[in-house]
């Protein structure tokens, strides 16, 4: 999936001292990917 790579990026940097967790930045992701894609894909992961 093309559009998961700008989230992959963006993760990178620390996020508030904690380690991100998988659930949570996958929770993250679909919320950055922005509402033509999760329409798109039917509201993808919610």
């Amino acid at each position: 999936m093309m559009a998961g790579a700008k989230g992959k990026r963006r993760k990178q940097r620390p996020n508030a001292g904690r380690p991100p967790d998988r659930a949570d930045a996958r929770l993250r992701k679909t919320a950055q990917i922005g509402a033509k894609q999760r329409k798109q894909w039917g509201l993808n992961g919610t």
